[in-house]
């Protein structure tokens, strides 16, 4: 997927309020552990960095997995209005 795809991809998640906006509650990094990343969907091997965000939503805990240029793509989008 080229940035503009993802870019797009991101947009249309957090339209659709399947990302969030906000800032998450917690973060932790490290190598993936083949779980599905909540942008591309795609697997986040152990060979990828993966980002793990925890956000409260509503009272509720809710986790997001990231790859990296996935979890930049979304830093940049999320903000905008």
């Amino acid at each position: 997927m080229d940035d503009d795809e993802l870019r797009q991809r991101v947009r249309h998640l957090l339209r659709r309020r399947q990302l969030p906006r906000q800032t998450q509650a917690r973060t932790w990094g490290g190598p993936g552990l083949g779980k599905l990343c909540s942008v591309c969907g795609k697997k986040i091997d152990g060979r990828d960095q993966e980002y793990e965000l925890q956000f409260v939503l509503r009272g509720d805990v809710v986790t997001h997995r990231f790859h990296a240029r996935c979890h930049a793509m979304w830093e940049l989008e999320r903000s905008r209005p």
